[in-house]
């Protein structure tokens, strides 16, 4: 964990040594990646949508930049932080039903930001259209 001191970030690394490096370094040293995950319980019949709904809530408790479709949910955000919803998720559908499916997919882009609606735009741009969303 960085620790903030006269905009310097204090950061233990080998050997017991102490790196203090310009807050404004850390901070573009952050990374977002874009993950899409879907939860399935297995069992429970053709409708998911409660358990959608579940997962929902957890996802918009997380204050993470988010969009759902039809076969999963995308979400933006630091790799702990995306994984920590999609752990949370999982838990909950395991709640409610004994044998759940998660599946996972990262896009992990170094120096990328905003890649949630920058993807789209950018394909939006070569066909000349906004698509239907």
């Amino acid at each position: 964990m960085a620790l903030e001191f006269e905009g310097l970030s204090k950061r233990p690394v080998s050997g017991g040594a102490i790196l203090a490096v310009p807050m404004d370094t850390i901070e573009q040293r952050v990374m977002l990646v874009l993950l899409e995950f879907s939860v399935v319980p297995v069992g429970k019949g053709e409708s998911v949508s409660q358990y959608v709904a579940e997962c929902l809530k957890i996802v918009e408790s997380s204050r993470l930049r988010y969009k759902i479709n039809p076969m999963g949910t995308v979400l933006e955000g630091e790799y702990d932080e995306v994984m920590n919803v999609v752990k949370a998720c999982h838990s909950r559908v395991l709640e409610l039903c004994p044998r759940v499916v998660t599946t996972v997919r990262i896009d992990d882009r170094r120096g990328a930001s905003g890649a949630i609606d920058r993807k789209v735009e950018s394909v939006e741009g070569l066909l000349g259209k906004k698509l239907d969303k």
